[in-house]
């Protein structure tokens, strides 16, 4: 996950939180080394990323606090 400006330009030096979430209830969600990084230069990276239940129509959303849109939804997969 990037933390970009209005211009759409990674912010060096960032080091906010980004948090991931899924949007079902079933199973478990995780990446490896938890669900949330902090930033280093405006790059939050994730890795080892599993939704443990079968189903379609999950989507993850990357939160942080302190942007004009705090949270942004990926498209739906299937697992």
């Amino acid at each position: 996950m990037t933390v970009v400006d209005e211009g759409g330009n990674i912010v060096p030096g960032d080091s906010r939180t980004v948090t991931l979430s899924t949007n079902q209830n079933t199973g478990t969600f995780s990446c490896t080394g938890g669900l949330s990084k902090a930033a280093v230069d405006g790059i939050a990276s994730f890795s080892g990323c599993l939704q443990n239940t079968s189903g379609s129509g999950y989507t993850v959303t990357a939160t942080a606090t302190g942007l004009a849109d705090n949270d942004v939804t990926g498209p739906a997969f299937t697992v």
